[in-house]
C-alpha cells in the first residue's frame, strides 16, 4: 500500500479530499496540496489535525479550519486539496503529542493562527481570511469588485 512519510509517520496516500472516506475511528490527518517544489512526494502539508471520530469532526465542510484550506494560495488558484490519515492504536493524549510535533515540525500555513505570517501574506495577496469562510477582498474583509 502506497503511503506518505512526514517525519516518520506513514499516512495514507494522498487523496482528493471530497472524494475520501474517513476511517472509522481515530486518527490523525494531513490536508495537502499539490507542490512540484515539495518532496520526495508532491503534497505539501497545510493543515495536521487529530480526531477521536471523524462522523464528530464533520471533515471537511463543517471543519473549523475549512475556509482556511479554501483561502490557502494554491487551492485559490485551482489545485485540489487532498487528505492523508494515519490510524494509531494510542490515545487522545498521544495523537495530540503527535499533531503537535508534525505543527512544529512543518509549520502547516493553515494550522497558524489568523495573526501568523502565512495569513499576513495572504491578506497582502487580497485574500481575506475568516473563522469559517473566506472571500477575496482587502484586508479589512470588503468584497472585490
Amino acid at each position: 500500500m502506497k503511503s506518505i512519510n512526514y517525519d516518520g509517520c506513514f499516512f495514507s496516500y494522498p487523496e482528493p479530499l471530497f472524494l475520501s472516506v474517513p476511517p472509522e475511528g481515530s486518527d490523525l490527518y494531513a490536508v495537502q496540496v499539490a507542490n512540484p517544489a515539495w518532496q520526495p512526494l508532491q503534497f505539501e502539508p497545510i493543515y495536521f489535525g487529530e480526531s477521536e471520530d471523524f462522523d464528530d469532526c464533520e471533515v471537511p465542510h463543517q471543519h473549523h479550519a475549512f475556509g482556511r484550506w479554501c483561502a490557502h494560495p494554491a487551492v485559490a488558484s485551482g489545485e485540489l486539496l487532498y487528505v492523508s490519515y494515519l490510524t494509531l492504536p494510542h490515545g487522545r493524549e498521544s495523537r495530540r503529542q503527535i499533531e503537535a510535533g508534525l505543527i512544529a515540525r512543518y509549520r502547516p500555513a493553515c494550522n497558524q493562527s489568523l495573526g501568523e505570517p502565512a495569513h499576513a501574506a495572504w491578506q497582502r495577496n487580497k485574500i481575506f481570511v475568516g473563522a469559517n469562510s473566506f472571500a477575496r477582498g482587502d484586508a479589512r474583509g470588503e468584497a472585490a469588485e
